[in-house]
């Protein structure tokens, strides 16, 4: 077994060792000194056994290769009857804030009591780190890289590029690899410009998707088309005869179609990307009545959006346990960042989507499903994970030990920034491995969305330069009628260190306390600014009038590719356009 393994080396050093001072048992034979030297050598072997014994079980995780690392966990899994590898799912709501739902609300607003009870037997996630906005959060899950290594920016729907590098795997191109069926329902936001950059082209069988970042959640049209163009996109075409209800059940409609179609033959992954809570703020009258209507009103709407994914969750958990999938389900539902200051609340933490502040870039999150273990299940784990750790963990639950990106590398592109937590969500180790994530890191002047550099450690957190929504300090059921100032900015100089044991609402600046620390932390920017990549336009600030028409002409009236596959042609040469108006500054800031 394992500790004989481990033992073994100590027994032969000792044999090689006695057998160069010439102590062996043959010369002990009828000579009294030799006998003594055999009792002493015997001693020695008893005791270098047991020491080998001991040191073997205390260091055998690390002398263990990944491949058997797995083939324990499978065996644990098989020995607990939930199937060697588990189907998998990603729930994402869409900007849903710190305290969207019931169970992570001081005052239990939201009403979302199929989630609350899934939490409450799952394993909730308190420091799951996204980033601060849409798009690159989406590019860091399904990659597997910190948004610095991947996307930092939110392009507009006839903006080229941006999202996921065609020369980077995704998720589904992993789990495809290894015999999973991979399936996409909702927002997808990781580029369409070219066919190779749409869901069926990035790993995944099926999807039903809305391409960009934004639509009509009843039309399903999207802005920047004066004849109100339809973004929603079905495996390699429009998807004709599915707009025109309330986009939150077409993709709940598609998860319980993947569901339905389960034959047996292949475990599944499926994404499912909600809407709800992004804007524009639409909802199901049923859900609104659920709520008093003295509540602020977009505060409101807000809730009936989360209260309508409590019952889509609802009905696809239902379904898996229908097909007698939920047993080997290990599903993860999350926000895809903080939620916005103007409908979502964030408490206790502070500041909001489209900041740095916790409540901009700690997701509300939780681990559910059959599969997870029995000892996990009713806690809370407060290591850090962020959203790209699922990658290397999915991976390894699939049965594939090396996550590495081969065709990146190839490529000459940034390796995965992915931790894989499979130690943590098996319960065998609850220390995360993940010791810090760098939100954002640049060498002069401000990173995207207009705040400076901030890294987070497991203890300490950074801020440098000028912080927006620094002035947001949420109350219990905020946001209210007395409005929140944004994007204010907050000016933290050389910097803002808080130390999050003992202030995770990020109120008492010891910067000048601890000179060492900022002193370390500023060194990990430095080094994590020189690796800064983005994928190909990522963050242009152009639009191609190539995709409007073709929208209109080729889709008649549908978003979808409008470029050859391949590399990106040269953006035209910058306009000369000021960035004055309150609207150009809100749409660069949190759009």
């Amino acid at each position: 077994d394992r500790k004989q393994r481990s033992a073994l080396p100590f027994v032969l050093l000792f044999f090689f060792s006695s057998k160069d001072r010439n102590l062996n048992w043959g010369r002990a034979v009828g000579s009294p000194l030799n006998g003594i030297f055999v009792m002493a050598q015997a001693i020695v072997f008893i005791a270098t056994f047991f020491l080998g014994l001991l040191l073997g079980d205390c260091t055998a995780g690390t002398r263990l290769s990944k491949e058997n690392i797995l083939q324990e966990h499978q065996a644990k899994s098989e020995k607990r009857g939930r199937g060697s590898r588990p189907h998998l799912w990603i729930c994402l709501i869409d900007d849903l804030g710190y305290a969207g739902l019931g169970y992570n609300s001081p005052k239990g607003e939201p009403k979302t009591p199929r989630i609350d009870r899934l939490a409450a037997d799952g394993m909730k996630l308190r420091r799951h780190y996204t980033h601060m906005f849409c798009s690159p959060t989406r590019s860091s899950l399904l990659s597997g890289r910190l948004p610095i290594h991947v996307n930092q920016h939110n392009n507009a729907l006839d903006t080229p590029g941006g999202g996921i590098a065609v020369n980077m795997s995704t998720l589904a191109d992993l789990l495809r690899s290894v015999g999973y069926s991979t399936h996409h329902a909702g927002k997808w936001h990781c580029g369409f410009s070219s066919q190779d950059r749409i869901p069926t082209s990035r790993g995944f069988d099926t999807s039903v998707a809305m391409l960009g970042g934004s639509a009509d959640h009843f039309t399903n049209c999207a802005r920047n088309c004066p004849g109100g163009c339809v973004d929603l996109w079905e495996n390699t075409g429009p998807a004709r005869g599915l707009n025109g209800t309330y986009s939150q059940n077409i993709y709940t409609g598609e998860a319980l179609r993947v569901i339905e179609s389960y034959n047996g033959s292949a475990p599944t992954f499926v994404y499912l990307a909600f809407q709800n809570t992004h804007e524009p703020m639409e909802y199901l009258p049923r859900f609104l009545q659920l709520y008093d209507p003295s509540i602020y009103p977009a505060r409101r709407i807000g809730l009936a959006m989360v209260s309508a994914v409590d019952e889509a969750i609802g009905n696809v958990t239902d379904a898996l346990k229908t097909k007698d999938m939920w047993n080997s389900t290990f599903m993860l539902i999350s926000s895809d960042n903080g939620g916005p200051h103007d409908h979502e609340s964030n408490y206790p933490l502070r500041g909001s989507k489209g900041t740095r502040w916790e409540g901009g870039v700690r997701g509300v999150a939780f681990l559910t499903g059959g599969w997870l273990s029995s000892t996990l299940r009713g806690t809370t784990y407060s290591g850090m994970i962020h959203v790209c750790d699922w990658y290397a963990t999915f991976s390894a639950l699939a049965g594939k030990a090396d996550p590495t990106d081969h065709l990146a590398e190839v490529s000459g592109l940034p390796p995965i920034d992915s931790i894989d937590m499979t130690d943590v969500i098996t319960g065998d180790n609850l220390t995360s491995p993940r010791v810090s994530v760098v939100l954002a890191a640049v060498q002069g002047g401000q990173s995207s969305a207009g705040s400076g550099p901030a890294i987070v450690t497991t203890r300490y957190k950074l801020l440098i330069g000028k912080q927006i929504g620094g002035y947001q300090f949420p109350g219990y059921t905020t946001p209210n009628a007395t409005g929140q100032c944004y994007p204010c900015v907050w000016d933290c100089g050389d910097g803002c260190l808080f130390d999050l044991d003992t202030d995770e609402i990020e109120h008492v600046n010891i910067y000048d306390q601890f000179p060492d620390v900022v002193k370390e932390l500023k060194l990990h920017i430095v080094e994590a600014a020189a690796s800064v990549w983005e994928s190909p336009g990522a963050g242009a600030n152009y639009t191609d009038p190539a995709a409007l028409q073709t929208a209109e002409q080729r889709y008649h009236g549908f978003w979808g590719p409008w470029m050859s596959n391949g590399p990106l042609p040269l953006p035209p040469p910058p306009a000369q356009t000021s960035f004055d108006h309150c609207d150009d500054i809100t749409v660069m800031c949190i759009s």
